[in-house]
């Protein structure tokens, strides 16, 4: 019987999450989970003024009552990173500051707009191919940069506006670029994330979609977690089994865990 894991949850920990993580932990039990990892937020802005991050001692003492209150999840404590080339001493503070499970790296930011906002105020002025060009560029750097995370978040983030949502990128238009990408994370030892949350917000597929993570198999690469990137009710473990079931049409036999940050690949038995 197939285990279903998240890898991808935000409590109120985290800035912009409305849930508790003990709120999340029953919804996500009652929904077909096996274990849980939060992901909360964990951004260094260039100003250090402007930083979010999470509580450590509130994330642990949420979590150690939550693993007493729900014994059969597996309850996992991680961030979400974004990375930021200019806060990398700060950054690897925050990773010895815990024992973290799990650190998921992305890119929310870039060209100093919110990549986050619905109506993708960096877009404007870009042609669509230029738009996901510039996207994919950026990240790539980021990545580049900073080496300090176990799988990379919505590689494709732009799908969630509103411009694209039923517009998904041809790979073909940007293969150098993400070829270059998907490389640079098998040759780290690094993983991929499947965010089951596109949909939600009115994109045609996950992010990334079926194209994607057949060319990241065929390159090598091995290593894909699974997550809903929830950050309310409605979201806890949404679309996980879907994603399970696409992971395995793209070709990869094990779903990834993370425990103390060493990886264990589970069985895909759908």
């Amino acid at each position: 019987m197939q285990k279903y894991y998240d890898y991808h949850t935000h409590s109120h920990i985290s800035f912009d999450a409305n849930i508790s993580i003990q709120q999340t932990c029953a919804l996500a039990l009652k929904r077909g989970a096996c274990g849980l990892t939060f992901t909360e937020h964990a951004v260094f802005e260039n100003d250090p003024a402007l930083d979010e991050l999470p509580d450590i001692g509130a994330y642990e003492g949420e979590l150690a009552v939550s693993r007493a209150a729900f014994p059969a999840l597996e309850l996992g404590m991680g961030l979400e990173l974004d990375l930021n080339p200019a806060r990398l001493a700060d950054t690897e503070k925050l990773l010895k500051a815990a024992e973290w499970d799990f650190v998921l790296g992305s890119m929310h930011e870039l060209e100093g707009y919110n990549l986050s906002e619905y109506d993708c105020k960096f877009c404007i002025g870009k042609s669509d191919k230029q738009a996901y060009h510039t996207y994919f560029s950026g990240l790539y750097e980021r990545v580049k940069a900073c080496p300090s995370f176990d799988s990379l978040g919505h590689l494709d983030l732009l799908l969630r506006h509103h411009r694209f949502n039923d517009r998904p990128f041809d790979y073909a238009d940007h293969a150098e670029i993400l070829d270059a990408l998907l490389k640079l994370l098998i040759q780290r030892g690094q993983g991929l994330e499947v965010n089951t949350a596109g949909p939600y917000y009115g994109a045609a597929e996950m992010h990334p979609g079926l194209t994607v993570l057949r060319r990241y198999r065929q390159l090598g690469g091995d290593i894909i977690t699974c997550g809903s990137d929830c950050h309310s009710g409605p979201m806890v473990f949404r679309c996980i089994m879907e994603g399970y079931k696409m992971i395995k049409e793209a070709g990869f036999k094990y779903v990834s865990l993370f425990y103390n940050r060493e990886l264990h690949q589970l069985k895909l038995e759908i």
